[in-house]
């Protein structure tokens, strides 16, 4: 299944599809390990959770975001405001199935169906929902996949990478037109002309080439472009969404910006810039940023 025309994740239906289904994602993850193994790119990127998954790492609200909008904001919903009266949720899933024209009900937890979301157990909920979107419901896929993997690679080689040096070393790095990108970028909050705004173009091209691929996927969610550039990018939902600057206003004390660190929001193809007063500190902050992996907001927020 593709998203946004960029990165594919796994289709919870597959045996529908393949009785053999589980033989073929082994074979996938066996041809993925080859091709790294002899220093072949894959054009086909996957969505972060993937990555995360053979990693060993815990997949985050912010990874959601990318893969399901609707659910993503939802679930924001629900972190930030009072459930009861509101939502008439059960601890349960119910999805559409091919072939069948009756849903299927699935429990995130024993007898979930039964026990009603409130604001004491929202959180838990929200846990599970999430786990249920990204993990559960291809479990069987992710782990055949992972089992042909580890068959030709072996996971202590790739665990010491994070997932965006993973993508990086399968897909490998992308010569960027930055004037491209520029050009095909909207502002919200200032404009071209804005300091600011100078100095991160100025920043951007003079980061190398695997850093202009990292603060890629940091912004969009991958490092893998339309055949159009960036004219083509796309918001989770599908639609045209071109690369979004938001400038951050400086606090009223004027100690500086409301943040110190740059947020983005992947599924917009958005990033919110601070102020920041110097391109010295825009720079060392950028370059620390992509580094550290520091994306939208986690379930602690």
């Amino acid at each position: 299944m593709c998203i946004r025309d960029r990165a594919y994740m796994v289709n919870p239906d597959s045996a529908l599809i393949h009785p053999n289904h589980l033989t073929l994602f082994k074979l996938a993850g066996q041809v993925f390990g080859k091709m790294m193994l002899d220093g072949l790119y894959v054009s086909t990127h996957f969505i972060v959770p993937m990555y995360k998954f053979l990693l060993r790492l815990q997949p985050t609200m912010s990874d959601l975001q990318s893969v399901d909008e609707e659910q993503w904001e939802s679930l924001k919903y629900m972190m930030d405001n009072p459930v009861e009266g509101i939502f008439f949720e059960t601890f349960s899933v119910e999805s559409e199935t091919p072939f069948s024209d009756k849903p299927e009900i699935h429990d995130l937890v024993k007898n979930g169906r039964n026990i009603d979301v409130t604001d004491e157990n929202k959180f838990e909920y929200i846990k599970q929902r999430l786990s249920y979107t990204l993990c559960t419901r291809v479990e069987h896929q992710r782990v055949a996949f992972a089992s042909g993997l580890f068959s030709v690679v072996p996971s202590e080689l790739i665990s010491v990478f994070s997932y965006r040096e993973l993508e990086l070393l399968a897909c490998g790095v992308s010569s960027i037109d930055v004037d491209d990108w520029e050009a095909n970028t909207v502002y919200r909050n200032t404009n071209p002309r804005h300091q600011v705004v100078i100095w991160f173009w100025e920043c951007i091209r003079e980061f190398t080439d695997e850093q202009k691929c990292k603060l890629l996927q940091f912004t969009t969610g991958t490092t893998n472009l339309p055949v159009e550039g960036f004219k083509g990018l796309q918001s989770a939902r599908g639609v045209s969404r071109l690369f979004q600057v938001t400038l951050v206003q400086p606090t009223n004390n004027g100690m500086g910006p409301t943040s110190p660190l740059p947020h983005a929001h992947t599924c917009f193809n958005t990033i919110d810039l601070p102020a920041y007063p110097t391109k010295e500190e825009m720079m060392t902050v950028l370059s620390m940023v992509i580094e550290l992996e520091a994306t939208g907001f986690e379930m602690d927020e």
